[in-house]
């Protein structure tokens, strides 16, 4: 007769699957940090955008700190940082669906974005990858269309009565940083006068 192994507490399983929960968001966050620097500098440095020091969370809570999840250290990074908050989402499921059908964790979670954008002055951009799948981005569309090519070569979406552009991370990467960040200026000035 083999022995009986005993049943693991549950309390255990629920903090290690927060634990890795966490550290799986923490570790995207410095991922896409690294790209945004990339993309910013045209490939100079990978060091100009961060991970806000609790990612977000002190500016929801109490309204001090740096807004979103990712913020600049960096010059370079600034004139970007200073039109938008930028959050990152890594999910099991992001239910994407339900996010068109203004449903869900994650329509909600970017409704609050507009919301904190609202208050600073900013534009939301929203960077969402499910497991197994490649990231997406989602911000105002008017700086995206004003750049883009007449025929890109990648695909993209606009939600919500055309307000907002939604690709996958890389296809937006294609795009230049210095003519999005102009106009995103020339739709805050529009937004905000």
């Amino acid at each position: 007769m083999s022995p009986q192994v005993p049943p693991v507490p549950e309390k255990k399983v629920v903090e290690k699957s927060r634990f890795n929960s966490k550290e799986k968001g923490s570790e995207y966050e410095r991922e896409m940090g690294k790209a945004l620097s990339l993309w910013l500098t045209k490939g100079l440095k990978e060091d100009c955008v961060t991970r806000t020091e609790g990612s977000g969370a002190r500016f929801t809570n109490v309204g001090k700190g740096a807004p979103g999840d990712l913020t600049c250290c960096h010059p370079l990074s600034y004139p970007f940082f200073e039109k938008f908050i930028i959050e990152c989402k890594f999910w099991r499921d992001i239910e994407m669906l339900e996010f068109i059908l203004k449903k869900g964790d994650l329509y909600w979670y970017f409704v609050e974005l507009i919301k904190q954008c609202d208050k600073c002055e900013r534009l939301p951009f929203m960077i969402v990858r499910q497991n197994y799948r490649p990231s997406l981005i989602i911000c105002p569309s008017r700086p995206v269309l004003a750049i883009m090519p007449v025929n890109p070569n990648f695909n993209y979406h606009l939600l919500f009565a055309e307000r907002y552009y939604m690709s996958t991370f890389d296809d937006f990467l294609k795009l230049d940083p210095d003519g999005f960040v102009a106009e995103a200026r020339v739709n805050l000035e529009g937004k905000f006068q």
